[in-house]
């Protein structure tokens, strides 16, 4: 496998586009958020990349790989590590920024009766004058921060799977026609298909992928459809990850 390249850095508030010409179905690298690694493009397709999202396009159809962010107690842990670092580095702004997308991930993914005193933690270090609290105190107020990590239980994947169908664009007017535990890249996976409720048709493929306690979606952009099925197929079936954190010695 080839070595992964990093990807481009994005400005701030903006999104970088890149245009990539697509290798009739060659391994091109990948870095998106966490999830790095390998994948290859069907011919004819085109990658956009936008910041947390990949798209592979072709025309106005695309499928799209998101990067829903850490979700397992490990992986928050170790983000929080990183956030914590880059605030004692004297970046505060920036470790907000990223405290605030972890608030909106554990909203959707932590549950009841967990989910309140962690977001109370996270609250302190979110707040306007966070960035001018001694330093002591904002140590604790991580210390606090991440002994709530520590107390969540882990998600079961199929949870973690249902709870991410709605970022994917699956609502009550669809339902889901199969469910399935899978492997892709060496990571485990569960596969949605699903139709539109009133007719049963109009199928569309939604897989979650759990990469070392990070969630990486591949599904259909807004006018993606069926006729793709294949294409989706081609993209998933040929991701291979690198080597994640907790495998690394």
């Amino acid at each position: 496998m080839p070595a992964p390249v990093p990807a481009a850095r994005w400005l701030a508030a903006a999104w970088l586009v890149m245009l990539l010409a697509a290798c009739g179905g060659a391994s091109q690298p990948f870095e998106i958020g966490a999830h790095k690694g390998t994948m290859k493009v069907p011919a004819g397709w085109s990658v956009v990349q936008l910041g947390e999202k990949w798209e592979v396009r072709k025309g106005e159809a695309s499928i799209v790989l998101h990067d829903l962010g850490p979700v397992s107690p490990e992986a928050s842990q170790r983000e929080a590590a990183r956030i914590m670092a880059l605030w004692q580095g004297g970046n505060a702004a920036g470790a907000q920024a990223r405290i605030s997308r972890l608030h909106g991930i554990a909203s959707r993914f932590v549950d009841e009766p967990q989910r309140r005193p962690l977001l109370n933690t996270m609250l302190p270090l979110m707040a306007h004058g966070a960035p001018d609290i001694p330093a002591p105190e904002a140590a604790q107020r991580f210390a606090d921060w991440q002994q709530a990590i520590a107390a969540l239980p882990r998600m079961p994947l199929e949870a973690m799977g249902e709870a991410a169908l709605p970022i994917a664009g699956h609502d009550q007017r669809r339902s889901i026609q199969s469910r399935e535990a899978r492997t892709f890249g060496g990571r485990p996976a569960i596969d949605y298909l699903t139709v539109t409720r009133s007719t049963q048709g109009s199928r569309k493929r939604i897989v979650v992928i759990d990469n070392d306690g990070h969630l990486l979606a591949v599904y259909f952009g807004i006018l993606g459809h069926e006729a793709h099925l294949g294409e989706l197929d081609q993209v998933v079936r040929s991701l291979q990850f690198a080597a994640a954190a907790s495998e690394r010695r």
